[in-house]
């Protein structure tokens, strides 16, 4: 970790790792890790991860010449001068040795993990209502949010790994008996959620953005990626699938944990059909078991709608009848970033989103065009930088990035301000 912890018991590379290559020693005792050769102290592992399609070799050596005790890569590295462990992922191997340092604190709570993109993010705000005040949220939520903006392709500049596990251990420090962590489908793949222990998995179906002729995202979030997840969850843990997608509907067939399904106008275990909706909120029918009953919520977005059927089926299998479990939906108000409505007097409606993706906002166009009969007007504040000559943001990147994205949302709202870096 870059902030050495707490560790509760001694660990080694390969009671961590298992039967991986280890060049130079027979095993090698962790009493600290990093991922930056800047905060390394002697006598840590250090982990290079993959970053400019070096292998991290560069930052390997200046770790070494720090005091570095091992090095944990994915490529050999030749007159290092320490034991040096092969692995496939180092990123994984990282996560992995930062909550082994911890004390492994996802064990000893009942962590609930949705993964998915926004319906996700909804699932986690619905299971704070539906579960009650046991549920741990110790800054978690700026820390969902750092997760859920960063670039999982450049995971050296900040691997949340160690923010993870710190949180973990505080929510259990602090007496909390669960904790629910969302993050998007690429940080499961690029393997941010090693070492973790799960007793719930919601999964969002990867193909339902709602946003018509667009290529579906995540196609990097196969099975490998899936059953590497359902491994992670204890002997009596539980997996939530919506479905709805191929992947997800390919998932049934080989899963071997309990699951229960969700679907919105689907077919399922738990099942959802939207009766009316507008721009003050949505009403759908749901149907569990035996009993059908209607629930009125606040926020809106077809992604709200699913997040709230992932959130249900977690509350339903802790033994919450379904009329509690819906009135605790109905007091959700909002969902923090995600079309928060701002009322101050006028006579439109002025909604407030914060998406994470130029699919995320041509999605949540779409959803409110079919919502209203008025005029849409969008307002796209853009945040970017300059590097090797072009101007790059979360949105894309490259010198026409901007018309791109211009030309993108037209097709989606009346009117389109741009607002990049100060200026419209």
């Amino acid at each position: 970790m870059d902030e050495h912890g707490p560790k509760s018991r001694a660990v080694t590379l390969r009671s961590v790792l298992g039967p991986v290559e280890l060049v130079g020693a027979a095993d090698v005792e962790v009493r600290g890790c990093s991922c930056n050769p800047e905060f390394v102290r002697p006598g840590d592992i250090f982990v290079a991860l993959s970053e400019g399609g070096r292998g991290g070799a560069v930052a390997a050596y200046q770790a070494v010449a720090k005091g570095a005790a091992a090095v944990v890569a994915n490529a050999f590295l030749p007159e290092l001068g320490v034991p040096l462990c092969l692995v496939s992922n180092p990123l994984a191997a990282y996560s992995a040795l930062v909550h082994a340092l911890a004390g492994r604190p996802s064990e000893s709570l009942e962590l609930i993990g949705c993964v998915g993109g926004r319906a996700a993010l909804a699932a986690e705000v619905f299971l704070k209502a539906m579960l009650g005040p046991e549920v741990g949220e110790v800054a978690a939520a700026k820390l969902l949010v750092d997760i859920h903006e960063s670039r999982p392709q450049n995971p050296a500049r900040d691997p949340h790994c160690d923010g993870i596990a710190g949180w973990l251990a505080e929510v259990l420090n602090r007496g909390y008996q669960r904790a629910v962590l969302a993050f998007p489908f690429e940080a499961a793949a690029a393997g941010w959620l090693a070492g973790l222990s799960f007793q719930v998995l919601c999964f969002e179906s990867p193909g339902r953005h709602g946003t018509p002729g667009l290529r579906v995202r995540h196609k990097a979030f196969i099975q490998e990626e899936w059953t590497q997840l359902l491994d992670q969850l204890s002997p009596t843990g539980l997996a939530v699938l919506e479905r709805g997608d191929p992947k997800t509907e390919g998932l049934l067939d080989w899963a071997d944990v309990p699951t229960l399904t969700v679907g919105l106008d689907q077919r399922a275990e738990i099942s959802a059909t939207i009766v009316e909706r507008s721009l003050g909120g949505q009403t759908l029918l749901v149907k569990a078991g035996g009993e059908a009953i209607a629930v009125d919520l606040r926020p809106i977005g077809e992604y709200a709608a699913r997040g709230f059927l992932l959130a249900a089926a977690v509350a339903l299998a802790e033994g919450i009848p379904l009329p509690l479990v819906v009135r605790r939906a109905e007091s959700v108000r909002i969902l923090p970033g995600m079309l928060e409505p701002v009322c101050c007097g006028q006579p439109f409606a002025v909604l407030v989103d914060c998406p994470s993706s130029l699919y995320e906002v041509t999605g949540t166009l779409w959803e409110l065009r079919r919502l209203t009969s008025g005029r849409l007007l969008c307002v796209c504040g853009l945040e970017g930088r300059e590097s090797d000559g072009a101007r790059q943001t979360k949105l894309g990147s490259g010198p026409l990035v901007f018309t791109g994205v211009a030309s993108k949302l037209r097709g989606c709202a009346d009117l389109v301000f741009l607002h990049v870096n100060g200026k419209t």
